[in-house]
């Protein structure tokens, strides 16, 4: 296989297993080390591939073992201790309050949704990624697991369920009755974010509600700039 062929190959995989890597964990730390290692992991066996599956499978089955393996220390969260951590993540970065334009809104929207993900255990976290965020088929993601694709048809559906009910009850972005404690929330309005998601919602189901953030709120990158060398910021935020 070609340098090129190699290049190609990162290029087209790298976005789902990034994205995975940064919803799995909250320690943008492990999360880099964890895509580098599922990378290396790659690579390392990349010349032995015999086809015995799609190359694509046989990558992300690498990430998913790599990446649980760097998660392994992760557990899940009541809806309720997600939703005050990240309310007190936010009342301690008192630097926000100088440089809350709309961008940074919006990163720390998306930040509030990704922690959601944490009221799921990480198999399930892992799962929904798989099949709600990069839309692989039943069939392919039961080979990277190892579990038929009617059993993971019906686990899907409780974990959105799950995650369903959790942000319909926290998120005002989801629901505009929800009990949001984001301090924010004057802003989202006057910014009319909720309209805007509101508008998509009215054509996609709950299944594409991190699509929906993907396309409207921009990537948190935004918000570790402005955290400048603030170390406490680079543990919390993806």
């Amino acid at each position: 296989m070609t340098d090129k062929n190699i290049e190609n190959i990162i290029k087209q995989y790298s976005p789902l297993i990034r994205s995975i890597c940064f919803k799995m964990t909250w320690n943008s730390d492990i999360s880099k080390d964890a895509y580098q290692e599922t990378w290396i992991e790659v690579l390392k066996g990349i010349k032995s591939f015999r086809s015995q599956s799609q190359l694509s499978t046989w990558i992300y089955k690498i990430a998913f073992r790599t990446i649980l393996r760097f998660t392994k220390k992760e557990k899940a969260y009541s809806a309720r201790f997600m939703s005050e951590f990240i309310e007190s993540q936010a009342e301690e970065m008192e630097f926000a309050t100088e440089i809350e334009d709309d961008s940074t809104i919006k990163a720390s929207c998306k930040r509030c949704l990704t922690g959601f993900l944490y009221c799921l255990s990480k198999e399930d976290r892992m799962l929904y990624i798989l099949r709600d965020i990069g839309e692989l088929e039943y069939n392919v993601i039961g080979e990277i697991i190892e579990d038929t694709p009617v059993n993971l048809r019906q686990r899907i559906v409780r974990i959105r369920r799950r995650l369903k009910n959790i942000i319909s009850n926290e998120c005002i972005l989801y629901n505009p009755n929800a009990n949001c404690k984001c301090r924010n929330i004057k802003r989202i309005k006057e910014m009319q974010l909720d309209q805007e998601f509101e508008r998509f919602r009215r054509e996609m189901d709950f299944k594409n509600i991190y699509k929906i953030a993907d396309s409207i709120l921009p990537t948190i990158e935004i918000l570790k700039e402005r955290c400048g060398e603030l170390s406490h910021c680079s543990t919390v935020i993806h």
